[in-house]
């Protein structure tokens, strides 16, 4: 799922299905099927006027807004393409898969600049999902489909790699609180969770929740607050660094049966609303400000840092 940049329209997935983007015009109500991918559409970014879509078909696809004219499509990579991410400026297009590669690309002419291979770096491979990249390009942290968090970081040109285990199996979705320096993640398949990377201290926190399971996570409307969304829930993720070390958070919650299996969120322009896309098909419309009820889950995670393999107390290795 994707916003207009200008706040016009809203474009959607179909997920495992039948490849079809659709646009969704957010002042009328009108939809638009565009046929395009052979398979499901997994992701989709969009900036600058264009849009660019992903799909297990294994290509990428850079659409040119508003016309929904397909200016390039390529095959991306040899097996499913899991994830796009927008980063740096001018913006470059990261993608990732589960073939075991990242891959940089020119925005929006699809030119490939760049093959982070797991393989080479870490000496076996990982199925890539979830994406973070900074603002320089000289840093990624990458979800994989293998109980691990992969962190890369470019020295000198060239890219070194070290792993942190992670209990659930998948680490699906990633939101980043910049003023925070924080990564937010949420982790699918049993056991589901919500994880905390510190970009400061090199060190992961695991925060306790009901056991729902959550799919997606996005930046909250305050700087330190991410959105979580689920099997019928909404969460309100707050986060605070303390004094003594560690993060102080509190957490509500909001269930809805309305909200179905929500898989994708995404941040409106110019609207405070979240749009919101689920297992059935439907996209709902959400005001931050009702997520989450009057009782709240407080808590604190860590304290003072000794040693960056502290991050590693309490999650267990991977299978």
């Amino acid at each position: 799922m994707a916003a207009d940049p200008d706040g016009q329209a809203l474009f959607v997935g179909a997920g495992g299905r039948d490849g079809v983007l659709r646009r969704y015009d957010l002042a009328s109500g009108e939809i638009r099927d565009f046929p395009l991918h052979e398979q499901g559409i997994t992701s989709l970014v969009a900036a600058s006027g264009h849009l660019a879509s992903a799909s297990d078909d294994r290509t990428i696809a850079i659409w040119k807004l508003p016309a929904m004219e397909v200016l390039w499509r390529s095959e991306a990579h040899g097996f499913l393409v899991n994830q796009l991410r927008l980063a740096g400026n001018p913006p470059a297009l990261w993608s990732s898969s589960s073939d075991g590669t990242l891959k940089r690309w020119s925005w929006p002419d699809l030119a490939l600049q760049e093959t982070l291979s797991t393989r080479r770096i870490f000496g076996r491979r990982y199925a890539c999902h979830a994406l973070w990249i900074s603002p320089d390009g000289d840093r990624v942290v990458a979800g994989t489909w293998d109980h691990a968090l992969l962190l890369l970081d470019r020295r000198n040109g060239t890219w070194h790699g070290e792993t942190l285990p992670i209990a659930s199996p998948v680490i699906y979705a990633i939101a980043s609180l910049p003023s925070q320096a924080l990564l937010v993640m949420v982790g699918i398949d049993f056991p589901s969770g919500i994880y905390i990377y510190d970009l400061e201290q090199n060190r992961m926190y695991q925060i306790p929740h009901l056991g729902t399971s959550l799919y997606t996570v996005v930046r909250g409307p305050a700087p330190d607050e991410a959105l979580l969304f689920g099997a019928g829930v909404a969460m309100r993720l707050r986060i605070q660094r303390a004094k003594a070390g560690g993060l102080d958070y509190t957490l509500r919650t909001s269930f809805s049966s309305d909200l179905g299996d929500a898989e994708a969120a995404v941040s409106l322009p110019h609207r405070t609303d979240i749009a919101i896309g689920n297992a059935a098909g439907r996209v709902l419309l959400v005001d931050p400000g009702q997520i989450g009820g009057a009782e709240a889950l407080t808590g604190h995670v860590g304290g003072p840092l000794r040693s960056g393999r502290e991050s590693l107390q309490g999650i267990p290795p991977p299978r």
